[in-house]
């Protein structure tokens, strides 16, 4: 019983708003057009203004991105051209060169936020200083088993030590401050 009250009421509401949408436009039945077309081009704008403002801020945000890690990893070279300057070849160090801003680039894919060439010249660079420090750790866990110090190896540690070192300023070689300076000119 209680439902026949609830759809006979919501039938009365729902005929007088239609009752009262007809006398409020004149009584005519006639749909305006223009005021269509103008809502229609007013929420299409709207809309694609929306999209340009979010793809606008995507943009600001990535390029600060860019460039706040741009920095890091500048910081974190000169850091690491610090230690490596002052770093001898007999001494013994599991990973005397840490880096912890590239290891996080890389972990997180923000690595893809520079352009291929930068990407291509960092990678080679950390992957020479992984190789630095891989040297170090052979040369340390020699030392620890034998008892002594092997000459190839601290010949092989201080070549690449020069090879990081080194002032050539080419997109192959491995020299960390060809890319600093490679960093510092995109961050101007």
């Amino acid at each position: 019983m209680s439902r026949l009250i609830i759809l006979a009421t919501l039938s009365t509401v729902s005929e007088s708003t239609t009752v009262s949408e007809v006398i409020s436009s004149g009584g005519s039945g006639v749909i305006d057009w223009i005021q269509v077309a103008i809502d229609l081009f007013v929420t299409f704008f709207g809309f694609g203004l929306a999209i340009l403002g979010e793809r606008l801020t995507d943009w600001l945000k990535t390029r600060s991105d860019t460039m706040a890690l741009k920095k890091l990893i500048k910081e974190e070279l000169k850091k690491v051209l610090n230690d490596l300057e002052n770093f001898s070849e007999e001494t013994l160090d599991v990973q005397p060169l840490k880096i912890p801003s590239w290891e996080s680039a890389i972990n997180t894919g923000q690595v893809s936020l520079f352009d291929f060439t930068t990407r291509n010249k960092l990678f080679l660079v950390y992957n020479t200083i992984n190789e630095f420090n891989s040297w170090c750790l052979v040369h340390t866990n020699y030392f620890f088993e034998k008892g002594n110090q092997n000459k190839l190896l601290i010949k092989e540690i201080n070549k690449i030590k020069i090879k990081l070192l080194s002032n050539e300023q080419n997109e192959s070689d491995s020299s960390i401050s060809s890319a600093i300076e490679m960093l510092e000119d995109s961050v101007k």
